[in-house]
């Protein structure tokens, strides 16, 4: 029986994100945009490119427009996720190589200029660029990247009687949809065919389904020739691995041709039948225990739907959508999977994986996705919102009575009997609790075509599952939970204290046996210390994070769990100060985990000592946008490490964002946050030294002198500030020298109120220089006065230059201005 599929709406923050990224930039509008699965990028009409990391969505970089060649008309990103191809609306194709990265290169290609670019598909290296005239080019980046000579990195290869409309490739093939025809093109051979033999008018589209794997594709520096016409007593050159792969075509009056390639129509999918069906319900996703299901009884689809641009999704539906709805259709069935106009002003659609990424023509992201109501079900559980997964099981209960004889997991919903609390749910999910425990006396029989038979135990355990075998032994089962029993129990006496038996049964165990020995333990064990417990020795002893989804899934969840602390975030998800002193638990195996699943919004937004990791590994043209998030985050090693990237000018304004967070203003919304652990100010200002020097550290602070608290700047940033400016701090460690307490004595019995104030204010400091005696004027080596009372010895020269005594050894004897002394 096929697997069933839900519409899931899910809520984002990536409009959030956005708005917040442009609400200071009223004429910058966006006209079109691409996903793939790292990045988000907006092409506008000031013909500037602006991208967002996906997970977690955040503002990543701009490309501005630096020749001024129009406003963007389209934008794709390349399969590597390297580079991004650029159409504006002059007819120029612009090709960015290694965007996302500090140093790119750039071109501009001309053969589609003064038409406008309507289609553009990577296949490998190749950009394949389709326009309103019918013209279609090719741009082999290797050829570009390389720069060899004498070779043409751009070719015209058709020119046909209509718009382009879509274009999509798999493997050697080029699929080409303009607004009367469709034609199969073998880019080997630049020999193509027309698709059927009728005519149609329309932007109509087509696509390859089924294509798996991306197979390689050879984009070796070659010279494109114009690609010819097959004659009808030809053949297109065989292709091997062209067994499953599909090619649809639509057509008027909601249709799909189905080709092969030679391209004969082998089907003609009619759907029009298909149309009367009710509107699909869509489940809202979002981090409520409650299921939220949105019904549209009363909306029919319009009249008269035709197919527009069609698109694989999960490599077995198609996907077309217009202004006011999206449809999903199943070519195998020909029926509608799912319809929905709850989603208005539909601009585009990009689709990544099982995720449909929705624009609006109000400038908005909506995000859906397919999910089986399997996966579901267990995305719930898994995340431990057992009332939602109660609810969806009674929502779909035949279909999850089917899963139960079927699947190799839906068995583990069996925990829900002991998790709900409403014994109306208990109820209603009854019949499913007696299902499973039926299934699970029974045994099931396979036979196969030579005869044998093989015996299966059902619920049949999770993939990978080794029942806790080792080369050596096999530990029987309730050996194993006897061990972790007596475990539990020694550490709610004392939580140092492990057992050799235990020791030993973890050594034994992969993080797939030992999750599930922990789920038959959690099951027997009714203590309510017994979750976390588990969750913990779960993750202090999982070896690798190379282990089935499942268990990835059990090991993420475990440990947002076990380090979710409350106020370490603003109602806006920026950590607050305190977060970076909040050291989770297991934090080595969650860096590992978050690397892994790439889910880092949810990691940084449940555990934001993480953001750690993130701002450690920052590229340096990303720096100046995270600024407020560093300051806010207040590690000094972070600052420190990026110190010698950080400019004057990011230094200014990172001065007055922590004047902003001193007043208790949180920097991403302006909510009133608590700023405990926030830098202090001596803290900051040694670290501004350590980047752009004590000059102009001193320059910056005095700019802002009036609005610092009296006494922030204690005697330590002071005589750090001095030392710096006269010692090469790469030779004598300074700060380590500041912080010996009878040096600091030492000075603040000295120095005082001297450098606090005056030095600061800078009132009178610097006095005329004078002649007639070494105790005023300034250092010749350091430009500081001499009569500061640190560094009272100063010695005049028989040049007449002064120095203070440690400046004039620093500088071994010799004159800064004159030379050796004679």
């Amino acid at each position: 029986m096929p697997d069933k599929y839900v519409l899931v709406e899910h809520s984002s923050a990536i409009n959030t994100i956005i708005h917040n990224t442009f609400q200071t930039t009223q004429r910058i509008k966006f006209t079109t945009f691409d996903v793939s699965p790292k990045y988000i990028v907006f092409g506008a009409n000031s013909g500037g490119i602006y991208i967002f990391t996906r997970d977690p969505c955040q503002f990543h970089k701009l490309i501005p427009s630096t020749f001024q060649h129009g406003a963007t008309n389209l934008v794709h990103i390349s399969p590597n996720q390297e580079n991004l191809a650029i159409a504006v609306s002059t007819g120029l194709v612009i090709l960015l190589e290694d965007c996302f990265n500090p140093n790119f290169e750039q071109q501009v290609f001309t053969e589609h200029e003064g038409h406008t670019v309507t289609a553009m598909r990577w296949n490998g290296n190749d950009l394949y660029c389709g326009d309103s005239a019918g013209v279609i080019s090719v741009i082999t980046l290797k050829s570009f990247l390389t720069k060899a000579m004498f070779q043409t990195p751009v070719a015209v290869l058709m020119h046909l009687d209509s718009q382009i409309v879509q274009l999509d490739t798999h493997s050697k093939f080029l699929l080409v949809s303009t607004q009367t025809r469709s034609l199969l093109c073998d880019t080997e051979s630049e020999r193509y065919r027309q698709i059927g033999k009728k005519m149609r008018d329309g932007l109509l589209g087509a696509c390859f389904l089924n294509c798996g794997e991306l197979l390689d594709v050879n984009s070796t520096s070659r010279v494109w020739g114009t690609f010819q016409t097959v004659s009808d007593n030809e053949q297109l050159p065989h292709f091997a691995n062209n067994t499953n792969v599909k090619i649809y075509c639509a057509r008027p009056g909601a249709r799909l041709w189905q080709a092969d390639f030679q391209g004969n129509v082998v089907v003609t999918h009619q759907f029009r039948a298909t149309l009367t069906q009710k509107h699909s319900d869509i489940i809202k996703w979002g981090d409520e225990d409650k299921l939220k299901l949105l019904s549209f009884e009363q909306k029919t689809m319009e009249e008269g739907f035709n197919f527009g641009k069609i698109f694989s999704v999960l490599d077995q539906f198609i996907l077309s959508f217009n202004d006011n709805g999206i449809y999903i259709f199943d070519p195998c069935s020909s029926g509608l999977l799912h319809w929905t106009t709850h989603l208005h002003r539909i601009k585009d659609i990009k689709i990544v994986n099982n995720f449909l990424y929705v624009w609006h023509n109000d400038l908005e992201l909506s995000v859906l996705s397919l999910f089986t109501i399997e996966e579901l079900v267990l995305r719930s559980l898994i995340r431990k919102k057992y009332t939602l997964c109660g609810e969806l099981c009674t929502q779909f209960f035949d279909e999850i009575q089917n899963l139960v004889t079927s699947s190799r997991k839906i068995h583990l919903i069996s925990a829900l009997e002991s998790k709900l609390h409403s014994s109306e749910m208990l109820e209603k999910l009854a019949p499913i609790f007696a299902r499973l425990k039926e299934c699970a006396r029974t045994l099931s029989l396979d036979k196969f075509k030579n005869g044998m038979v093989t015996v299966n135990a059902l619920p049949i355990l999770p993939e990978s599952v080794q029942n806790f075998e080792t080369e050596e032994e096999q530990k029987p089962a309730q050996e194993s939970l006897t061990i972790l029993s007596e475990q539990f129990k020694i550490s709610q006496i004392e939580k140092n204290v492990e057992t050799t038996d235990f020791l030993q049964l973890l050594e034994r165990l992969n993080p797939d046996s030992l999750y599930e020995l922990i789920g038959k333990f959690q099951a027997e064990t009714k203590d309510e210390n017994c979750d976390p417990w588990c969750k913990e020795i779960f993750l202090n002893n999982m070896k690798s994070v190379n282990c089935s989804p499942q268990v990835l899934d059990y090991a993420c969840q475990a440990f947002l769990q076990i380090n979710h602390h409350e106020n370490l975030v603003c109602k806006c998800n920026f950590p607050l100060p305190v977060a970076h002193q909040t050291i989770p638990k297991c934090c080595e195996m969650g860096l590992k985990l978050m690397k892994k699943t790439q889910s880092y919004d949810l990691f940084l937004k449940q555990v934001p000592y993480m953001n750690t990791f993130v701002l450690k590994n920052l590229e340096p043209e990303t720096i100046p946008s995270k600024i407020p998030l560093m300051i806010q985050f207040s590690d000094p090693e972070i600052i420190e490490i990026h110190s010698t990237k950080i400019t004057y000018d990011v230094w200014d304004e990172s001065i007055k964002l922590l004047l902003k967070l001193k007043t208790g203003q949180c920097l991403n919304c302006n909510s009133s946050i608590d700023t405990t652990a926030s830098f202090d100010w001596t803290d900051f200002g040694t670290l501004m030294i350590c980047s752009i020097n004590s000059t102009n550290a001193i320059k910056l602070l005095k700019r802002y002198s009036n609005l610092l608290p009296k006494g922030e700047l204690d005697q330590f940033f002071y005589q750090y500030c001095i030392l710096s400016a006269v010692v090469d701090t790469r030779i004598l460690n300074v700060k380590q020298f500041c912080c010996d307490q009878d040096v600091t004595r030492e000075v603040d019995t000295s120095v005082g109120e001297f450098l606090r104030k005056k030095y600061l204010r800078g009132s009178d400091y610097y006095e005329p220089p004078s002649h007639n005696s070494v105790q005023v004027g300034n250092c010749d080596h350091c430009h500081l006065p001499l009569k500061i009372p640190v560094f009272e010895e100063v010695r005049k020269l028989t040049c007449g230059h002064k120095y203070h005594k440690v400046c004039f050894l620093y500088t071994k004897g010799r004159c800064a201005l004159c030379g050796p002394i004679s």
